[in-house]
């Protein structure tokens, strides 16, 4: 372990919320080695994945096998991903099995609860570099091959100084807004999970009652988004009660619109919480 080595150390500490059921950073740790032993070492995964538990643990499995994960929305058609097996010929594929895939050179690994693990019946040989840990895309057009590739002291020094620029305690409470394929997305995850945080896995976006109902009950102090979400805020309304434990918000990805800036940092400032504007 390089990346995810600090996580044991927080042992029976809540790190995910899922389904609303809690799982702790030691179990969260046990599952991923379960994934990890059914991968060979020096291997090229593709993770389809979403804002889910069996999500993460595969990621960190990744790590754990020495292994470097291709990160693609679970939404990819297939088309796309076929196009990508062919330029990529990836070892395993993990994936959920409601996707319905016609992946005839593959077998089954690992059924991880609603997901699967797929091995490669072709043998490819390919060279691993050590230092590479995530293949990333470089725009949301999956189609195409062209990744952008992220090394672990990539994935250290960045994380390592969010956590210290946002002041990220074990105390903070996270919910996703955002795809963890998504650079941002997997930024917040992976900084709250170093910082040995609690994370609230959300599928639901700001527009639905159900996001609101999950940051209120856990009591998130803060999330993440792109310009359009804040454009929707501000939409919707910005209701006092949706932000009681709310410490402070970032955006990223983009720009906001000076108009929509404002009327959030009126209300932010209101209700004592922090804009913090980040890269992108």
């Amino acid at each position: 372990m390089v990346f995810y080595e600090n996580l044991k150390s927080f042992k029976k500490k809540i790190a995910l919320v899922h389904n609303n059921q809690t799982i702790s950073y030691e179990k969260l740790l046990n599952n991923s080695k379960i994934i990890s032993k059914k991968i060979e070492k020096k291997s090229l995964v593709f993770l389809l994945i979403d804002n889910d538990f069996e999500s993460i643990s595969s990621i960190i499995a990744t790590e754990f096998s020495n292994s470097v994960a291709m990160l693609l929305n679970f939404n990819i058609n297939s088309e796309m991903l076929q196009n990508l097996i062919k330029a990529y010929n990836p070892d395993y594929l993990f994936f959920n099995k409601k996707k319905k895939l016609k992946l005839i050179s593959f077998e089954t690994r690992l059924n991880f609860y609603d997901y699967t693990l797929l091995k490669n019946k072709n043998n490819f040989k390919k060279k691993i570099n050590s230092d590479l840990f995530i293949l990333q895309s470089t725009s949301g057009s999956t189609g195409s091959p062209k990744n952008v590739r992220i090394s672990y002291e990539n994935l250290i020094t960045n994380t390592n100084s969010i956590i210290s620029d946002l002041n990220i305690q074990e105390n903070d409470v996270a919910i996703t807004t955002l795809p963890i394929n998504y650079v941002y997305g997997l930024s917040i995850i992976n900084t709250h999970l170093k910082a040995g945080a609690k994370i609230v896995l959300n599928k639901n976006s700001v527009f639905e009652s159900q996001f609101w109902k999950k940051l209120i009950s856990t009591e998130c102090n803060n999330f993440g988004g792109v310009p359009f979400t804040y454009e929707i805020l501000t939409k919707i309304g910005l209701k006092e009660e949706y932000f009681k434990y709310i410490k402070y918000s970032t955006v990223a990805g983009g720009h906001l619109k000076k108009e929509i800036k404002l009327k959030i940092l009126d209300f932010y400032e209101k209700n004592n919480i922090s804009l913090i504007c980040m890269y992108g």
